[in-house]
């Protein structure tokens, strides 16, 4: 994102545009993952639709940079990277206890 803060660059390394390819295929695995577990189970199954939900928009989101960064189109750059692009603040981790990097905090 620093990258993009004052706006499109005029040439983009390689490594950025691989960078944005890796971000968005994360962003895929991530709701590969979240899906295969059932809502039902959860602490909170509003929050964790939430979660699912802005989850899914952060694929869009990074698969419309990514693919933005390497026609190398300064318009198509500029919308791609928009602030406030999205109806989701971000996954509602925090809600659903998982906001941890250690699983010890867990109950079952």
């Amino acid at each position: 994102m620093a990258t993009f803060q004052d706006g499109p660059p005029d040439d983009l390394p390689a490594e950025t545009t691989d960078a944005l390819n890796r971000l968005h295929d994360e962003w895929v695995q991530t709701v590969d993952d979240l899906e295969s577990v059932d809502a039902a189970s959860a602490s909170d199954p509003g929050a964790w639709t939430a979660t699912l939900e802005a989850a899914r928009e952060r694929v869009g989101i990074s698969g419309d940079r990514a693919a933005a960064a390497e026609s190398g189109d300064q318009a198509a750059i500029a919308e791609a990277f928009e602030i406030g692009r999205g109806d989701h603040p971000g996954p509602a981790f925090a809600e659903l206890g998982l906001e941890q990097r250690s699983c010890a905090g867990l109950q079952f």
